[in-house]
């Protein structure tokens, strides 16, 4: 993102070189853990930080156990996802 603006990104700023958006399952879970250390730290940010983490749905990330295919359902958590592809 443009840390100016908040914008997504579809060029690398300076270079012009293209960039793809990527949902990282690995910076979402650091993002949950410094929001749950900011409400262990900060007390009266808690029902904020309670109010965001309640509505968060992680399941995206998730493909589960298929027994029939489990090559195509493994059971295992994504890496990340591309968001300008339907492909998982």
């Amino acid at each position: 993102y443009d840390a100016h603006d908040g914008s997504v990104l579809t060029e690398w700023p300076g270079t012009g070189a293209p960039v793809r958006p990527f949902l990282s399952s690995v910076d979402n879970a650091w993002l949950v853990t410094g929001l749950r250390i900011a409400a262990d730290a900060a007390p009266a940010l808690r029902p904020r930080i309670e109010r965001i983490l309640a509505t968060a749905d992680w399941s995206y990330f998730y493909t589960p156990y298929d027994p029939a295919d489990p090559v195509a359902g493994p059971g295992q958590l994504r890496g990340g996802v591309w968001t300008d592809t339907d492909e998982p």
